[in-house]
């Protein structure tokens, strides 16, 4: 009787152990539809050949000052600030301030903020092409964007620049008030510093 009372007992015993393995084994993207669940797990910070890329949710954020890298308080709040004043833009600057030479230049200038899409994210912006003997006539399109830059000079206003592969463009014109919504985050310092000190007083 004691030796079918052990046996039953070791049964039921590897029994339960069966179930929590299995348990414990299952996908754990089942519990969370948007993928699997090590996805969600990823740092949010990562150090790529000395600078800081920071995640807010699928875009990734750098920003450099000097070559060095800056944190801000609110990711989130600012990739917003920074989109709002991108959109803003109302004039083409392609010709000018576009293209891949000057996208190098800013990124070696040591200050900027560069917003990167892993999915192409679509833009409505000015674009201008010439009609019959008219040039630069300019309307709105929508356009896939996978990175913005935005450089940070001093002594002058900021260039945005947007790239989908191969594809550059440049964009001015914008609204001062979401400049300055962007350009006072305090993390970035520019309160002090020209022009970006005059925008601080902008109503």
């Amino acid at each position: 009787m004691k030796r079918y009372f052990l046996i039953s007992a070791m049964f039921v015993l590897l029994s339960s152990l069966t179930v929590l393995a299995q348990a414990a084994g299952e996908d754990k993207s089942k519990e969370w539809p948007y993928g699997p669940y090590d996805k969600l797990q990823r740092n949010s910070v990562e150090v790529e050949a000395d600078r800081l890329n920071i995640w807010a949710g699928d875009v990734q954020l750098q920003i450099s000052r000097h070559e060095k890298s800056v944190v801000v308080a609110d990711t989130p709040s600012f990739v917003t600030n920074v989109v709002d004043f991108v959109q803003s833009a109302s004039v083409d600057a392609t010709s000018s301030g576009g293209g891949l030479n000057r996208w190098q230049e800013v990124l070696a200038s040591g200050s900027f903020i560069h917003l990167t899409y892993p999915s192409p994210r679509t833009f409505r912006l000015p674009v201008s092409f010439d009609v019959g003997m008219v040039q630069n006539v300019q309307k709105w399109e929508e356009r896939a964007v996978n990175e913005i830059l935005v450089s940070l000079p001093e002594g002058d206003y900021p260039g945005i620049q947007l790239r989908s592969g191969t594809n550059y463009m440049a964009v001015t014109k914008y609204n001062p008030r979401l400049l300055k919504r962007l350009v006072m985050e305090p993390a970035l310092g520019l309160s002090t510093v020209k022009p970006y000190d005059d925008i601080y007083n902008v109503k």
